[in-house]
């Protein structure tokens, strides 16, 4: 079994260092850079008492090396991950870029082929040159080829009067990305990129979206206990 110590100290950041035991405490410094001299790093006390922790009240748990592993690699990303611009507590979720639908003269125009499904006009026009016009009479080709092909409401209604389409028609779709509900929350990106990864068939354009837990003090104090945890094999 695997042992880890949970400290009550908080993790020391870019500029904090971990110093020494004394007197069964730990102490941290902290590192000011001079701004007239960049390379130049002097080591001050910390004065702050939230970087000091009483080592005689440490907790030891037990659990399995697989978990302990775990815990550990997971502790190693939380601490050298891309933040992607968020501030902590932060978590990965899936955003999706949909095509939905939009009022008259908004997003783009494209037209209704009936059970749900849209084509663009470049597709419709190569639909009826391929799959149809082979088989029609003259008469509809000869329509067909004196037609204002780039006039959408005239292909429309082309397919209305030559084929019966009665419930093709033009609809507009506007561009949306919404972070999917169905999920929950990533702790890590590379979770979120993996997920995607292997159910990327279910979800329209996924990407990995970062965002910050705002005021949600029970993700923020757990994200904090495991970037700070002191790991050790005994």
């Amino acid at each position: 079994m695997a042992t880890f110590e949970c400290t009550r100290a908080a993790r020391c950041e870019d500029c904090l260092l971990r110093d020494k035991e004394l007197h069964g405490k730990v102490y941290w410094h902290y590192c000011v850079k001079d701004p007239r001299n960049p390379k130049r790093i002097t080591l001050k006390n910390s004065i702050c008492n939230s970087f000091i922790w009483d080592m005689t009240k440490m907790k030891k748990i037990e659990i399995p090396e697989e978990d302990f592993s775990f815990l550990k690699d997971l502790q190693n990303e939380l601490l050298n991950q891309d933040t992607d611009g968020q501030a902590d507590p932060r978590f990965w979720s899936i955003l999706e870029t949909k095509e939905e639908p939009a009022p008259e003269g908004v997003g783009t125009p494209v037209i209704y082929m009936g059970d749900g499904g849209t084509m663009t006009l470049e597709e419709v026009i190569k639909y009826i040159e391929d799959d149809y016009l082979p088989n029609e009479e003259q008469e509809c080709k000869d329509i067909w080829e004196d037609l204002d092909k780039s006039n959408m409401d005239e292909v429309v209604n082309f397919m209305h009067d030559m084929f019966d389409w009665k419930e093709t028609r033009v609809v507009y779709l506007d561009t949306q990305k919404r972070v999917t509900e169905q999920t929950g929350c990533f702790i890590t990106k590379r979770a979120c990129k993996q997920h995607i990864e292997n159910n990327r068939h279910h979800y329209s354009r996924p990407q990995t979206y970062a965002m910050t837990a705002w005021r949600n003090p029970e993700f923020e104090r757990l994200i904090e206990i495991l970037k700070r945890l002191n790991l050790k094999e005994e």
